[in-house]
């Protein structure tokens, strides 16, 4: 018996891919749209766009905001195509200082060919719509979207993206930018301005920044290559990968490794389970506190460093290449002092192991 539920469980399996496959053979149809609207008396433009994506680029006229879009359809003829279409609209409207920019997706334009299409409830994949938007400097962006991905280049604006599944992408960026996502990936490079990322499952990579970054995240890796400014990450679970950077630096994570490079602030780093690597071009008399449950600490310092060190670990060993001045030293212990002592740093660890390197 339970071979044969096995067995029908695979016809009705097979029937589903070939039945989303035929779906999938649809013909490709675009419907074009154009808008040029004044930026007089605009102050910020709102986007809602649920699939497809946004392309924000600077204006083409001055004092000019320009729309142009294209619905993307996938059917079977031109007829269908164009009933599906007809019920796809764009309502662009100044609302106050406000230009909002919506899009109406109705699947009643796509019925549905027979009844496992319609079962399967495939129209968002079926049709979406793809902007782009030319816009003055200093006109603040707000983008609301459920899947559709965002990209922006060389813009002057506050940037603010509020998306379930959306991917964002700014390139010579002028401006804050603000993302809540839920799954979304984020990729900056030379932007400037500050950060503040809110997401459940995002990848993050950042290259050419200047700005604090505020990253608040469930699960993902974060890479940094370089950084002019502060940074604040909350990360549950993911790696942590900083190159180069300038400015305070506060690290929570739960589960991931921490690799920080040619830093250059104050260090305050605390992990649950994963290593912790950290290099110092130089203390400038701040406090550092390197503290991790599980896992290996090192810690890299130049050799002209003015500061005390304290390392303690419950279950694990302390190796040492600086040239310390020792006050105090035990198995699990160890207090000393480089130059004059300006500077603090202290390590904790209660399984891993502490190494002490020059650079």
């Amino acid at each position: 018996m339970k071979g044969k539920i096995v067995a029908v469980g695979g016809v009705i399996l097979a029937i589903l891919f070939l039945l989303s496959s035929s779906a999938r053979a649809d013909r490709e149809y675009t419907f074009p749209y154009e808008k040029e609207i004044s930026a007089k008396g605009v102050e910020k433009i709102y986007i809602d766009n649920a699939a497809g994506e946004v392309r924000l680029k600077p204006a083409l006229k001055k004092g000019m905001i320009n729309i142009k879009a294209e619905k993307v359809i996938y059917e079977e003829d031109q007829r269908s195509a164009d009933r599906v279409a007809e019920g796809i609209k764009i309502d662009v409207e100044k609302s106050g200082k406000t230009l909002r920019i919506e899009t109406d997706y109705s699947r009643r334009g796509r019925r549905g060919r027979n009844f496992w299409e319609r079962f399967l409830g495939n129209w968002s994949c079926s049709q979406r719509v793809e902007y782009r938007i030319f816009l003055p400097e200093d006109i603040d962006i707000e983008i609301s979207t459920s899947s559709a991905d965002v990209f922006g280049e060389e813009l002057r604006n506050n940037l603010r993206l509020d998306g379930s599944s959306s991917d964002l992408s700014l390139e010579n960026h002028r401006g804050t930018v603000s993302v809540e996502v839920s799954s979304g990936d984020l990729e900056l490079v030379n932007v400037e301005g500050d950060l503040n990322l809110e997401g459940s499952s995002s990848e993050v990579y950042i290259d050419h920044f200047k700005g604090d970054v505020f990253v608040d995240n469930t699960s993902g890796d974060i890479e940094i290559y370089e950084l002019e400014g502060d940074l604040v990450v909350d990360n549950s679970s993911g790696d942590l990968l900083l190159k180069e950077s300038h400015g305070n630096l506060r690290v929570s994570t739960s589960s991931g490794d921490i690799s920080v490079h040619k830093h250059r602030g104050a260090v305050n780093i605390s992990s649950s389970s994963g290593d912790v690597e950290v290099g110092l071009t130089t203390v400038e008399g701040k406090k550092h506190c390197l503290e991790t449950s599980s896992g290996d600490v090192r810690l890299y310092l130049p050799e002209d460093i003015d500061g005390w060190i304290e390392v303690e670990t419950t279950s694990g060993e302390i190796h040492s290449r600086l040239p310390l001045e020792l006050s105090s030293v035990s198995e699990n212990r160890l207090r000393g002092r480089l130059g004059s002592g300006a500077a603090h740093m202290e390590i904790y660890t209660v399984s891993g192991d502490v190494g002490l390197y020059k650079r």
